[in-house]
């Protein structure tokens, strides 16, 4: 024990989270890469199609407003129209352009000269206006002035450069008059975008953020687990004298390679599952619609007897299944169906139940004389008290008759042959309806023999056995 605690002390299994971990973190912003990528591209691409639709739209209206006054030589509108045009915040300018290229009207003015107008303006606060002022202070003045025309020209370059120039053509009775340029304040246009862009960027990331924090606590909550199952692991490789490897692709094989050729000796005291009841729950049914089938297993005398039983069993198992009801028994020693519990049926439901129970009855006779050998049958109908046993799982698992119902059953069987079919209990006014019946010479008067089926049971019977004999 010293020498393997010696070496489980030396090597230390690989830490499996670190793998794990490295791999969702890897997965994450792969994902989360890709999706910001797809959505600014998706934003760019909707935003300059909205600035572009917006400026064509302001420029076809002014174009079609304007197109006969220019012909006209209109120039107070024309200037109007303009004017008005320009009004809006986010166009930079207007103007009106004659087909020959010449401008007619623009609003505002020269934005060049005006720019320019200011920075003489702006350097003149910074002129000498007294001439008799020393000449480095004139120097000086000069240089400021030449300093700040600079720097304005790099503002208006710059400003040129965000904004966006539009032309729509002033069409007038399909003639060319000219076009109306909208110059667009690009910036200012799309701000409103991009701000509410970068809003959703920050939300995205912040949920991005609150979701990897999950996962990681998640991957760290299993922390504990992974690590015990990783010693566990290392434990087994020393036991079987297998050195465990430091490469953690090469340890994972030893322990595959241990799972599937080693054999581990089991503990002396097994815990064997804990043994459950067969019956826990019971209940008793009265006045249940009853079956009970009898066998003659002497024709079976010969080699093939199992395989011939099999077969009887099975058709028995089939029919029953047909009818959606449930069998107990096997064909030894008899097969009891309980039908339906008859205690609250109307007349048309118990009939409809006298007639399942026939017509269930005489499947099994027609199936079983198909046979080769075929087996005879005994059937017997009643209404009795059944008692039903279940599992834990409240399936039924065991019927059996009460209140000696299966004695008098056996005592008629005495008395009767194969291929009978006896109803015990059951009124002769309704098994009329339903066959032929004859009385039988015993004491009591509601002991019937079914002789023949009516015809709405006859053609069920050979839907169903077609049906099973193909199957």
């Amino acid at each position: 024990m010293q020498h393997i605690n010696k070496k489980q002390t030396q090597s230390s299994p690989p830490n499996l989270l670190k793998g794990i971990l490295i791999s969702v973190f890897g997965i994450t912003i792969c994902i989360l890469s890709l999706a910001w990528f797809a959505i600014d591209y998706q934003i760019e691409q909707l935003v300059v199609k909205r600035t572009s639709e917006y400026a064509h739209s302001i420029a076809r209206i002014a174009a079609d407003s304007s197109a006969e006054a220019l012909l006209a030589d209109d120039k107070l509108q024309l200037n109007l129209l303009v004017q008005n045009v320009a009004k809006d915040p986010y166009i930079r300018q207007a103007a009106i352009i004659s087909e020959n290229g010449q401008t007619v009207t623009q609003y505002p003015e020269d934005i060049e000269s005006s720019a320019q107008a200011a920075n003489n303006l702006e350097v003149s606060d910074f002129s000498p206006e007294d001439e008799s002022e020393p000449t480095a202070k004139k120097t000086l003045g000069k240089q400021l002035d030449k300093q700040q025309s600079t720097q304005k020209a790099n503002l208006e370059f710059a400003t040129r450069r965000k904004n966006k120039v539009f032309f729509e053509p002033l069409v007038y009775q399909n003639i060319t008059a000219g076009w109306f340029k909208l110059e667009i304040d690009k910036y200012k246009l799309e701000q409103n975008f991009r701000e509410s862009f970068v809003e959703v960027q920050l939300m995205i990331g912040g949920i991005a953020l609150l979701l990897f924090i999950l996962l990681l606590l998640i991957v760290f909550r299993l922390d504990k687990n992974i690590r015990q199952l990783a010693s566990h692991c290392q434990h087994l490789l020393f036991q079987n004298n297998i050195r465990p490897p430091n490469k953690k692709t090469h340890w994972l094989n030893a322990v595959k390679k241990l799972s599937e050729t080693h054999l581990q000796q089991l503990q002396e005291h097994i815990h064997l599952p804990k043994k459950t009841d067969q019956w826990i729950n019971a209940r008793i049914v009265e006045n249940t619609l009853v079956c009970y089938l009898e066998f003659d297993i002497q024709l079976l005398e010969n080699p093939d007897i199992a395989h011939n039983l099999t077969q009887a069993e099975e058709c028995i198992n089939k029919s029953a299944q047909a009818f959606g009801v449930q069998t107990q028994g096997d064909i030894l020693t008899g097969c009891l169906i309980p039908i339906s519990d008859l205690s609250n049926d109307n007349s048309k439901n118990k009939k409809d139940k006298l007639t399942e129970a026939v017509s269930l009855i005489y499947l099994v006779k027609r199936l079983l004389s198909s046979l080769t050998p075929n087996m005879p049958v005994k059937a017997f109908m009643t209404q009795a008290s059944v008692l039903y046993l279940e599992n834990g799982q409240e399936i039924t698992t065991g019927i059996s008759l009460v209140n000696k119902s299966l004695d008098k059953i056996k005592q008629l069987s005495l008395i009767t042959n194969y291929g009978d079919v006896i109803s015990l209990s059951i009124p002769q006014t309704d098994l009329e309806s339903i066959a032929q019946v004859s009385a039988l010479d015993t004491d009591d008067r509601n002991h019937f023999k079914l002789l023949n089926a009516n015809t709405e049971i006859e053609q069920l019977i050979a839907r169903k056995f077609q049906y099973l004999s193909k199957n």
